[in-house]
């Protein structure tokens, strides 16, 4: 019923959301929330399913929410402090060998999130190293920093 396609894929890559088995030109809102070490974030907007009780947010436009309009990674750009917390936190990525895990929820209806009303759920993965790909720490002297190399292969590099 909801769906990210792909559930995983790279950070910078796109994603599709969307919703199908609704009932024809159904409200919703789709939720979209993330449990990170600094903090919770969370967006939202809102939908009217078309005539076949379909969605795509590649194509349908939020009429509400933390955006308005046609913004197919708008669930991603537009997430805010979830109610509750410390003023100012901000969603910054400081462990990039983890996947941010982020949560989604369709609700019945514009503007009522709570649990009652949750029709759908999904959860999508967004990593910022390929899992093909380790990360090492180099330090030599003052020198320090980050070598990515695939971890089934290792190449010699040969400087003249």
């Amino acid at each position: 019923m909801l769906s990210v396609t792909p559930r995983v894929s790279m950070f910078d890559a796109p994603v599709v959301i969307s919703a199908s088995q609704l009932k024809p030109t159904q409200k919703v809102t789709i939720k979209a929330k993330i449990d990170h070490p600094t903090g919770k974030f969370e967006s939202r907007a809102q939908f009217v399913a078309d005539d076949n009780g379909n969605l795509n947010l590649s194509t349908d436009r939020s009429f509400g929410g933390t955006y308005e309009g046609i913004h197919p990674m708008g669930l991603f750009t537009t997430l805010e402090q979830s109610p509750g917390q410390k003023a100012g936190l901000r969603l910054m990525p400081r462990i990039v060998d983890q996947p941010m895990v982020y949560s989604f929820e369709i609700f019945n209806g514009h503007g009522d999130v709570t649990n009652d009303n949750v029709i759908a759920n999904t959860t999508a993965e967004r990593h910022f190293i390929h899992p093909a790909v380790e990360r090492r720490e180099i330090e030599i002297g003052r020198l320090r920093g980050s070598l990515f190399c695939l971890k089934s292969k290792f190449f010699e590099l040969l400087i003249p």
